[in-house]
């Protein structure tokens, strides 16, 4: 009766380890040699994975139940099931976080990796001559075009041509009170400058609306 109750226990952490390999097989699939052509995640794969991930979680909570049902005396005959079990309530916690970050990604993916319509990321590359908070300044950028998770395309431009046709636009960006100090933005605040914070959301959220403003071309994801 003690090998039952354990065997229920050990089957549902089995059956959710190997729903979860599943779910990894098909991710690898898809993301193989990223930059070659190939297929991308669809909206039928996320449907797969997110039922994939439903069963995984029941199969988890099973689990959990079923092991703290166990009585002390089903751990005696084998001192190896009391350390496995130990081990399972050790790692439950970290799990369960990892499956409801999952649940929580799930529903956004399509937007992110260009699913439901291509996705359009920002590049900039950043010249370490001069010195910015962010790094160095932005001295060219551009977008990267993503279809299903994968590169489908990239475009890089002098930073400059953006700028300048901004400025003959007269289009003068105010620059933000805290980078005061910053002594060029005389000539207006542009996409090239900035990355003067040297927390990376702030700066990449700057960049995002300034090349925005200055009439960038695609929307940014």
């Amino acid at each position: 009766s003690a090998a039952l109750r354990i065997m229920s226990a050990a089957n549902q952490i089995s059956q959710a380890g190997v729903i979860g390999c599943d779910m990894l097989t098909l991710v690898t699939s898809r993301f193989r040699a990223p930059l070659s052509i190939g297929r991308g995640l669809t909206n039928t794969d996320l449907e797969t994975l997110s039922g994939d991930l439903y069963q995984i979680e029941g199969d988890v909570n099973r689990a959990s139940a079923a092991t703290s049902a166990l009585k002390s005396e089903d751990l005696q005959f084998d001192s190896r099931i009391s350390k496995a079990i130990a081990q399972f309530h050790q790692y439950l916690p970290s799990l369960q976080a990892l499956l409801h970050e999952a649940d929580q990604l799930l529903p956004i993916l399509p937007v992110l990796l260009g699913i439901s319509r291509p996705a359009f990321y920002l590049v900039e590359i950043l010249d370490p001559a001069q010195l910015r908070p962010g790094g160095g300044v932005i001295k060219d950028y551009g977008f990267a075009t993503i279809i299903g998770g994968r590169l489908a395309a990239a475009h890089v431009s002098d930073v400059n041509l953006l700028d300048d046709q901004s400025t003959a636009n007269g289009n003068n960006l105010a620059l933000p009170a805290v980078y005061k100090w910053f002594e060029p933005a005389s000539q207006g605040w542009k996409l090239r400058d900035s990355n003067l914070d040297a927390d990376f959301p702030t700066a990449a959220n700057y960049a995002e609306q300034n090349y925005t403003s200055e009439g960038g071309r695609v929307t940014l994801q």
